[in-house]
């Protein structure tokens, strides 16, 4: 056993523990094992922590591969022996009973979850597998084996269920849960291939399926392939691999509710550990993580109203268009933005076969950018919408001409709606390749600057509406979130309308439509990215780590403050402050801070061009035109806002 005490040496990361529990866990989310890869390490851990030396692998196949214990015994074990077990009348003979119990350790493969439930519910198998962990074994499996070592576990008996069906009905026939196998981890419930299969609506929808019909919050762990979680006997558990390990869990005054039978959530606690990230399972305190990701930017100034619709196509999007003439004057026309001539020709059509006529194409294939009578035709418009547009060309166009800066001040006095793709443009950052297979496996994700129409926001659109994109959508926006230190993160889906609206001095935003809006929101916390990789190239997955974040399940009965560019975290440091002037050609003034305080200017792409302390003029006299973010920053408080240079 001496080749693995340099991984018992890892664990030793909190002062040392009572112990916790009767015996150890090791969860792995799935993916092929292999020599001198991921699974060596948590694969190793196991065999450490089974005393004698012997695994058990257990399985309901009727010719199980010799490659698992031969990998086991590469690792240290003393004997490593398959157990195939196809029948309840196996799994109930006493002299399964009397093998097992002679083992320390006990791996349970992947497969059909519902299979060992109902073969070994009740037997003599489950009562050796209990009786092993309870004289302080160890229990381990990956992906349907994972499954039923939680004391609630997902049975599938009905089959599999999508994250898109757990949150729209967490009550449908496919929400199999049972508490009455495995007896050794209980107020916990394990998912596997978490990224891969965008299962984060899934696990929130058992959790809250749980708390709605048994009056009990139960804790969730989602696993990433090619990941796993090992838990000592003394608490702390411990992330390896190449993803990320998620843990969900009720947050204070949370209230799982439903409303049209869709699962509504105020406050779940995310925290996402990745490779050697640790965690105490007592109370949840992480360690790791080394980056400050806190928000730079405290709120948002945008006035007017946004409107961002999940799906791409005309018949998907018939509930925003409902929203954007509903609102305001109902008589305002409605300018249609679009690189697509026939996608702007399609929505045109429909409006007009609803009976609103009242539309015209501002076609950017077509239209120049310093063109100053389309300048003036826009401030005729109070409504807009942006439809089959390519992403570079329209933020180019909204962020670097003439006409893009008008059209934007004409959007801040009226209502903007954003279609499907269109939509993640709306924030301070966007994916741009969100819809290249295995972009997040691979590494390749890429990150672009958004419209900035909201500062302190990234969007990501049509969530679950493919599944060869699910671990991109998935993963993309905490992964953004971490980059851009981005306050929300907001997943749509089907038929989801994000609605961002101002009511005085403050900004909110709500969902519209029968399905609930997740939203993921960062009030300060470490972080951190994988540097493991799961593919040949070497290149890390696009997994992002955070210590905590809260979860919420909106819909139209509910709405987050998101804040006034003005709000900041203690609200009192603001009194007085004034950036003059605004738009400004060489110098700006700063009154109402400290001389302490520092200031940064950064572009719309977030690179920073002016670092300083605050002095009695700032020259920016040598900076292009255009539009940037002020940030004053005081060992006590952080202030942010925009600023126009001429």
């Amino acid at each position: 056993m001496n080749r693995f005490l340099s991984i018992l040496l890892l664990l030793i990361t909190f002062t040392a523990n009572a112990q916790l529990y009767d015996g150890s866990i090791m969860i792995a989310g799935g993916g092929t094992e292999n020599y001198g890869e991921w699974s060596d390490t948590p694969y190793g851990w196991v065999v450490s922590q089974a005393e004698n030396g012997k695994i058990a692998i257990i399985t309901y196949d009727d010719s199980p591969s010799s490659w698992l214990p031969n990998y086991f015994e590469s690792l240290g074990a003393e004997e490593a022996t398959n157990f195939s077990v196809g029948s309840r009348q196996q799994a109930d003979e006493q002299s399964l009973y009397d093998a097992l119990i002679t083992f320390d350790g006990v791996f349970f493969k992947g497969g059909d979850q519902y299979n060992y439930y109902d073969y070994y519910k009740d037997t003599k198998l489950q009562q050796a597998v209990e009786e092993i962990y309870e004289r302080g074994g160890v229990l381990s499996g990956t992906s349907a084996g994972l499954a039923i070592l939680s004391g609630v576990f997902f049975s599938a008996e009905n089959g599999t269920v999508y994250s898109h069906e757990a949150l729209q009905n967490p009550n449908n026939q496919y929400m199999t849960l049972e508490d009455d196998f495995l007896e050794v981890f209980p107020g916990f419930i394990f998912d596997s291939h978490f990224a891969e299969r965008a299962r984060f609506g899934r696990l929130a929808g058992f959790m809250g399926q749980w708390k709605l019909n048994h009056g009990e919050d139960i804790t969730g762990i989602g696993v990433d392939d090619k990941t796993a979680f090992c838990i000592s006997k003394e608490g702390i558990g411990r992330a390896y691999g190449t993803g990320a390990v998620r843990i969900y869990r009720a947050g204070e005054e949370n209230n799982f509710r439903l409303n049209n039978g869709h699962l509504l959530a105020d406050n779940l606690v995310a925290t996402q550990l990745l490779h050697n990230d640790a965690i105490q399972m007592e109370d949840f305190t992480p360690a790791g993580l080394p980056d400050d990701i806190s928000p730079e930017v405290g709120g948002e100034s945008f006035t007017g109203m946004l409107l961002a619709g999940s799906e791409r196509g005309v018949s998907s999007n018939g509930l925003l268009l409902e929203a954007l003439l509903d609102q305001a004057d109902s008589e305002d026309s409605v300018l249609i933005v679009s690189t697509s001539s026939s996608e702007a020709d399609s929505y045109q059509s429909a409006l007009s076969q609803d009976g609103f006529n009242r539309t015209e194409i501002l076609n950017l294939s077509v239209v120049s950018g310093d063109d100053d009578a389309w300048a003036d035709r826009v401030r005729a418009f109070k409504k807009f919408l942006f439809v089959g547009n390519e992403d570079a060309v329209l933020v180019a166009f909204m962020t670097e001409t003439s006409l893009g800066e008008s059209l934007i001040a004409q959007m801040q006095q009226g209502i903007s709606a954003f279609a499907g793709d269109d939509a993640h443009l709306v924030g301070k950052t966007y994916c741009s390749n969100v819809q290249q297979t295995y972009a997040s496996y691979d590494g390749e994700l890429e990150f672009e600057p958004g419209l900035a129409l909201l500062e302190t926001t990234v969007i990501m659109p049509q969530t679950f509406t493919s599944s060869d994109f699910w671990e991109n959508t998935m993963t993309a926006l905490p992964y953004a979130m971490n980059l851009s230190r981005l306050r929300f993160g907001i997943w749509l889906g089907e038929g989801n309308v994000m609605k961002y609206y101002r009511e005085g001095e403050q900004s909110y935003v709500t969902s519209m439509g029968n399905f609930p809006m997740t939203m993921l929101i960062n009030n300060g916390t470490q972080g951190g990215f994988s540097t493991q990789s799961a593919v040949s190239s070497g290149e890390p997955r696009n997994v992002a780590g955070f210590a905590n974040m809260r979860f919420r399940l909106m819909d139209e009965s509910t709405s987050q403050p998101i804040g006034s560019l003005n709000a900041i975290e203690e609200p009192e440091a603001m009194n007085g402050l004034k950036i003059f002037p605004n738009p400004a050609k060489e110098v700006i003034y700063v009154q109402g801070v400290d001389e302490a305080s520092e200031l940064i200017l950064s572009a719309m792409d977030g690179t920073e061009v002016l670092r300083q302390k605050i002095s009695e003029s700032i020259d920016v006299s040598h900076l292009p035109a255009g539009i940037y973010f002020l940030t004053v920053i005081h060992s006590d408080y952080r202030v942010s806002g925009k600023v126009i240079i001429q």
